[in-house]
């Protein structure tokens, strides 16, 4: 249950990192696309690439097979088989790397 339980922390991380700035998208990709675009690293690609491409990617039920780790999918009971230990690390370093984020932003506009 780690993983269904979980991924509403990232969003609301998320958000918070935003802050007015939040508009009518998914606020996760769109801290992904940020912290790619001001960060000339790796990892930063990497991790815009799991979100827009895995965690968060929009697939039509019907036609598609959903990725092994869609928060869509996994929310509307249409990957069965998600709840596994890799998912869950998963999940768990998503959150750290949000969490990260959303503690630098804090630092950034705290006095």
């Amino acid at each position: 249950m780690s993983v269904p339980a979980l991924l509403p922390l990232v969003e609301g991380l998320s958000v918070e990192i935003l802050g007015n700035a939040v508009r009518n998208e998914n606020a996760v990709k769109a801290v992904a696309r940020d912290w790619k675009q001001r960060e000339s690293e790796v990892w930063a690609q990497v991790f815009a690439d799991v979100i827009e491409h895995v965690v968060y990617k929009r697939y039509d039920f019907r036609t598609d097979p959903a990725p092994y780790l869609s928060r869509h999918g996994i929310l509307h009971g249409r990957i069965p088989d998600y709840a596994n230990e890799v998912n869950s690390i998963r999940v768990f370093l998503l959150i750290d790397a949000v969490a990260d984020l959303w503690f630098a932003k804090q630092k950034s506009v705290s006095p």
